[in-house]
């Protein structure tokens, strides 16, 4: 296999799957409370500056290895489709810009059809919209149809203006392949880890017996309703159960 598919079927798919994951832990960050509108700011810059320089550089790296622009649409649809920041729509929408205001050498466009783009980025967030307000579909089915409609989308674009070639269509299938299985193992270990913490969440504020929560818990959910300005003269009341409940089990 030469250089011409190793790159776009092996390498990208990596590099991709490996700027989702620094996205997703922007997110995560993004969803902690923030009280400081500094610090929302603060993420939107890291959210843009870290996707426009991931845009970048898979612009460069599938220049140089076939002449064209390709997966660019890969990472702003995969986080469109996890439904949480409203970003993603913007920056889904400045893609196609990106590499015309840093000035790349586009090779084989010599100009960039702006009908033409404004009609593909506008069919692939559509196609996203839909996806996203199917509830009966799981991520991993919508990130499928997303990303292969997009590369046929990408297709259908270059057959009509010429620029189709057999080894960039394989290239890229086979690419787009990839990056699904490497989305879906993130995605799986993602989900594991984010159930594993919920586990020990749980299981540090209940109580094992009666699934009530401890004394801890109790005690921070008290302090937190002290501190709410409409509460007044609240009555709380408290029964140890776990004696009962040993006595009757013996029984």
């Amino acid at each position: 296999m030469n250089l011409s598919l190793i790159y776009p079927t092996i390498s990208l798919p990596i590099i991709t799957i490996s700027m989702v994951v620094t996205q997703t832990q922007i997110e995560k960050v993004w969803e902690k409370q923030l009280e400081d509108w500094r610090h929302h700011l603060f993420i939107i810059l890291c959210f843009t500056t870290f996707y426009i320089l991931q845009t970048v550089c898979i612009a460069n790296v599938t220049i140089f290895t076939f002449k064209a622009i390709a997966y660019m649409y890969v990472i702003p649809t995969i986080m469109v489709l996890r439904n949480k920041q409203h970003i993603w729509w913007f920056l889904l929408f400045i893609t196609p810009l990106i590499p015309l205001l840093i000035g790349l050498d586009l090779k084989r466009y010599s100009f960039i059809n702006i009908p033409a783009t404004l009609l593909q980025i506008s069919s692939i967030a559509l196609i996203c919209f839909i996806l996203n307000h199917c509830q009966n579909l799981s991520y991993q089915v919508k990130y499928i149809i997303a990303l292969y409609s997009g590369s046929l989308i990408h297709f259908v674009r270059l057959y009509i203006e010429n620029e189709l070639h057999l080894t960039f269509l394989i290239a890229l299938t086979i690419g787009t392949t990839f990056t699904i299985i490497g989305e879906s193992w993130r995605y799986y270990f993602e989900s594991r880890h984010e159930e594993a913490i919920a586990k020990l969440h749980y299981e540090s504020k209940r109580d094992e017996l009666t699934g009530l929560l401890n004394f801890r818990a109790f005690d921070q959910e008290m302090k937190n309703l002290s501190k709410r300005p409409n509460i007044t003269n609240t009555y709380i009341g408290a029964i140890d159960i776990d004696q009962k409940l040993s006595n009757l089990l013996c029984k």
